[in-house]
């Protein structure tokens, strides 16, 4: 079996600094390797759970709003929902309903950056694009949000 500093002068000659730079290179791909393999596994853990929930809807876990049937009802203006545009207090329209989506963030397969650009905003076409990458969010992703629904926008 060749060693990696055998395989590097081999290919780069004798020089130390190429070796150095090869040696350096391998280590590089290695851990981004390592770090896309940890980061599909993470979304797929999300992906998973979310599909669990969603399939016991009466299980609160995971930390829904929590939201009850009346206030589900109640109507909201646009300003009213923009002022709820951070990652601490996050609020978005899609399809006309306003959800509040704080305690879901962290629990998107896609993490907090899919879901912040749209906190205090209408998120309707990102939900139905996926923000453009696809053909739209999963039937279970759509049941899922309704746990999140705090009213409606005012016409």
């Amino acid at each position: 079996m060749t060693s990696v500093k055998d395989f590097t002068r081999r290919v780069f000659g004798t020089s130390k600094i190429m070796t150095a730079v090869a040696i350096t290179m391998v280590i590089v791909g290695v851990t981004m390797s390592g770090m896309f393999v940890a980061g599909w596994a993470s979304k797929q853990q999300k992906e998973a759970a979310l599909q669990q929930r969603v399939a016991q809807p009466n299980s609160n876990a995971g930390g829904s709003s929590g939201v009850s049937p009346t206030n589900s009802q109640k109507l909201y203006t646009p300003g009213e929902v923009e002022q709820h545009s951070s990652v601490n207090d996050c609020w978005m329209i899609i399809d006309g309903s306003v959800y509040d989506v704080t305690n879901f963030l962290d629990q998107h397969p896609g993490g907090v950056a899919a879901m912040s650009p749209y906190c205090g905003k209408d998120g309707t076409e990102a939900f139905a694009t996926m923000d453009g990458r696809g053909s739209g969010h999963s039937q279970s992703a759509a049941a899922l949000k309704e746990e999140y629904r705090v009213g409606t926008i005012a016409n």
